[in-house]
């Protein structure tokens, strides 16, 4: 996927997750199931391990900002490549290994932030993509409960102009290259 953009690539992956959906119903709803027992296992883990994702990203800076009753968090640390993409929408699965230069191993460490939010917006070097519950289930109408973390989808399709701006903002002042917008909060 090399010669893709980010947007072809984000549509590709949502591509994929819908017909992985579509093909087991019952496992998606389970899926959905585990990230809430992740995310309740992990609650007052949330901001630790979004500090501990920038520090395996080499990030020097890392802030917390509100925003119009969210929170913007954000590092200046090595923006995502499509396989930190693909193993953020996935469960259990990472790029990092165990025993090597990063804290984090298992894949599941940001599935904590569900607590944190509804709507969750992503912005890291050319990716830009969100989670939403509401989103994800009209696409699936016929599954019962759908994961807030699995299927991304393009940020020209959910985000306001005042949230671009905000994100611009945030990324020339701090010189932030990944950014998590918490939503209804």
């Amino acid at each position: 996927m090399k010669n893709y953009s980010s947007e072809q690539i984000i549509d590709s992956l949502r591509t994929e997750f819908i017909q992985e959906a579509q093909s087991a119903p019952k496992l998606f709803k389970d899926l959905a199931k585990v990230e809430h027992y992740i995310a309740e296992s992990y609650k007052t883990r949330s901001f630790i391990e979004l500090i501990q994702n920038a520090d395996d990203a080499q990030s020097t800076v890392f802030g917390v900002h509100g925003f119009n009753g969210g929170l913007i968090v954000a590092n200046n640390g090595r923006p995502f490549t499509l396989d930190d993409v693909e193993a953020l929408c996935r469960s259990g699965s990472s790029n990092k290994s165990r025993g090597g230069n990063t804290i984090g191993y298992r894949g599941i460490g940001f599935k904590s932030v569900v607590n944190l939010a509804s709507r969750i917006y992503v912005f890291s070097g050319d990716f830009a993509f969100y989670f939403d519950k509401a989103a994800t289930k009209e696409l699936l109408p016929d599954i019962q409960d759908v994961p807030l973390i699995r299927i991304p989808h393009p940020c020209w399709l959910g985000a306001d102009a005042e949230l671009l701006n905000a994100v611009d903002k945030l990324k020339g002042k701090y010189k932030y290259r990944t950014l998590f917008v918490f939503l209804d909060i």
